[in-house]
């Protein structure tokens, strides 16, 4: 594939790349990703010293994970032995680094649209699907297919295949083979992140560009206090692109009292943690940074007992 490229599409905040950014693999033969050194080095804790390549070989790219600690995934197959890359595929590095190969996803705007408007009414999805056919996209044989494996399914959720596949997701599926409900939880202060990330670039992932309700079951200082990256989830909801046919949005929050030990400034920052514990999250606060979410979604309900709810616990 002579243009073919990696795109990154998500990553920690510590890394020297941005989402986004390219890298052209026309003219190599090999694309070395590691810890320190190759042609893109990560400098994280769960990137292997010599952790993962991309290769060309048989006239074609091929994803191969190095023997790596932390593992390199292919929508959320394991690349050790190689899998052969097709574009837009999904290698995800560590579970830190995501990058999409080949060439951008094909969009076809008015269809997705229509199918956002009323995602029960079948015939929009069947036009879809023949567009999608004719132009060689593997998701129209997917909303045709009867049997989808747990394999398969994580494929098609492509950067939150390694969550699906740790049983870290709760999804309703619907007959097209797309889900309706998601339900992310987030039990410690470490996986905030991936909870910002995911409110971030939801209509990234295929199978959930039609979600209708969201639960994310979070910490309620995360609607505050920055986290890495240096995002609040305010902000967050603030540059969201989420799906056109969310109609429910849910905040839980649980903050156990061991979670305090995890933190190495506990002493400093245990008082607002505490605080959350006690605490719930200001409604004004929360409706305030989903102005923005209402522009992206269509008749999303925000009403005061369905947005949030939080338990707290306390050391006994």
């Amino acid at each position: 594939m002579s243009e073919a490229f990696v795109e990154v599409l998500g990553c920690v905040s510590v890394f020297p790349v941005e989402e986004g950014q390219r890298f052209e693999l026309e003219g190599r033969d090999t694309f070395r990703i590691n810890r320190g050194s190759g042609d893109l080095a990560l400098p994280h804790a769960r990137v292997s010293r010599t952790h993962a390549k991309l290769q060309f070989a048989k006239g074609a790219w091929w994803a191969i994970d190095e023997s790596s600690t932390n593992g390199t995934l292919v929508n959320g197959r394991n690349a050790n032995p190689a899998i052969r890359l097709s574009p837009g595929d999904i290698i995800d590095i560590a579970g830190v680094l995501l990058l999409r190969f080949g060439a951008p996803v094909v969009r076809h705007v008015a269809l997705e649209d229509r199918i956002s408007e009323d995602p029960t009414e079948e015939g929009p999805w069947r036009i879809w699907q023949d567009w999608l056919l004719e132009n060689n996209d593997p998701l129209g044989a997917w909303i045709n297919s009867r049997e989808r494996p747990m394999t398969e399914r994580a494929a098609v959720l492509g950067p939150l295949a390694r969550a699906f596949k740790g049983r870290d997701l709760i999804c309703t599926w619907n007959v097209f083979g797309f889900v309706t409900h998601l339900t992310m939880p987030f039990h410690t202060l470490a996986d905030l992140p991936n909870a910002l990330w995911l409110l971030r670039h939801l209509d990234d992932v295929p199978a959930a560009r039609f979600v209708t309700s969201l639960t994310l079951e979070l910490l309620p200082i995360a609607l505050v206090a920055h986290t890495a990256p240096t995002i609040t989830l305010i902000e967050a909801l603030n540059t969201s692109l989420l799906p056109r046919s969310l109609r429910t949005l849910h905040f839980a929050g649980k903050l156990p009292e061991s979670d305090l030990s995890e933190q190495s400034d506990a002493r400093s920052n245990g008082r607002n943690l505490r605080a959350a514990m006690v605490e719930p999250p200001l409604l004004r606060d929360v409706e305030r940074a989903l102005a923005h979410v209402r522009t992206r979604a269509l008749n999303l309900q925000t009403d005061a007992r369905s947005l949030v709810s939080w338990e707290a616990t306390t050391r006994s």
